[in-house]
């Protein structure tokens, strides 16, 4: 529309959408898949589609990646232990695989060159507070980034909060 084209319509528009997929296995312990894809227009600029880190990508470092479009594929097997560290905790495990993009499109819907799929795996602990309501998670994850440019560190370190494992 004439609106659209003299810079009106919807601005900071977000739409994006998740897959998820669990199954038990080796008794109590779980196996995660996941696809999510997201698409913007108009963001303002404190607002970002990001990739790298605790967003996503965990072999990358923060804000890595950026766009208005953004995929983000990952496979964890989850390992649960029935053990309390001092009545405090309950300890976990995983072990992942991520594989995700994220790019800018020209205006006339053309992909920017210099995308590409970047991939990653690694390993982290779970510690799950027994203690607490809300039942928040600490994640420290080790990872390794399988592409991207040499000035990356070989080895991630990650240290976040969640309210899922």
């Amino acid at each position: 529309t004439a609106a659209a084209e003299a810079g009106g319509g919807a601005e900071n528009l977000l739409v994006g959408g998740s897959i998820r997929y669990y199954v038990r296995d080796f008794g109590d312990n779980l196996f995660f898949a996941g696809v999510e894809g997201d698409v913007v227009h108009k963001l303002d600029p404190e607002h970002q589609l990001l990739l790298g880190g605790d967003t996503g990508l965990r072999g990358y470092p923060l804000r890595y990646l950026q766009g208005d479009h953004r995929v983000l594929f990952t496979v964890e097997q989850r390992f649960f232990s029935d053990r309390e560290i001092f009545h405090l905790l309950h300890l976990g495990a995983a072990v992942f695989f991520d594989a995700g993009s994220a790019w800018f499109e020209d205006g006339d819907g053309k992909v920017a060159a210099n995308r590409k799929l970047l991939k990653d795996v690694g390993l982290g602990l779970r510690f799950g507070s027994s203690r607490s309501s809300r039942g928040s998670m600490i994640h420290l994850d080790l990872a390794f980034p399988l592409d991207g440019d040499k000035s990356i560190k070989r080895v991630q370190w990650l240290v976040s909060t969640s309210d899922t494992f």
